[in-house]
């Protein structure tokens, strides 16, 4: 079987399909102002058994086309994590997701069973700054990080 999956985000869209576990398409576009249609035009042509949906327009891919499921963007790279990990035959112990986006930015704590151990999404600080997307979010993580703040002992055991 023939598995898609798409992320539509903010900015951009991702489409991947997979075929007994390998990579066999792979494509990119601009979002832009439409996601239905640029959902649509990266589809064109493209052969798959089942789809999944995720990011921003998740929830209109899933309204505009038959069969089509969804899920949020911290699963989803909660399970593609573990299973790039698990095919390569290692083991995720503590491992933390950085998923810095277009409208905003998680940090995702494991289980080492893949699991979603914890979650941080859109910080804010005093003075009040949002560091939600790629723009404000490497340096403040960055400060963070070396500070031993709230993220990275998030991510810690």
């Amino acid at each position: 079987m023939k598995y898609a999956g798409i992320d539509i985000g903010s900015r951009t869209m991702e489409l991947v399909v997979v075929e007994d576990g390998q990579i066999c398409l792979s494509k990119e576009a601009d979002t832009g102002f439409d996601p239905v249609a640029g959902a649509r035009q990266i589809l064109e042509g493209v052969e798959y058994d089942q789809i999944m949906a995720t990011g921003y327009g998740r929830h209109l891919f899933e309204m505009s086309f038959d069969h089509a499921s969804t899920v949020t963007e911290i699963k989803a790279h909660a399970q593609g994590a573990y299973a790039l990990f698990q095919n390569k035959g290692m083991i995720i112990d503590n491992a933390c997701i950085l998923d810095i986006g277009g409208q905003d930015s998680k940090a995702i704590a494991l289980y080492k069973n893949g699991r979603v151990r914890k979650f941080e999404m859109n910080v804010y600080r005093l003075p009040l700054r949002p560091i939600c997307s790629a723009a404000g979010f490497m340096p403040a993580i960055t400060s963070e990080i070396s500070s031993k703040s709230s993220i990275s002992r998030n991510c810690a055991p």
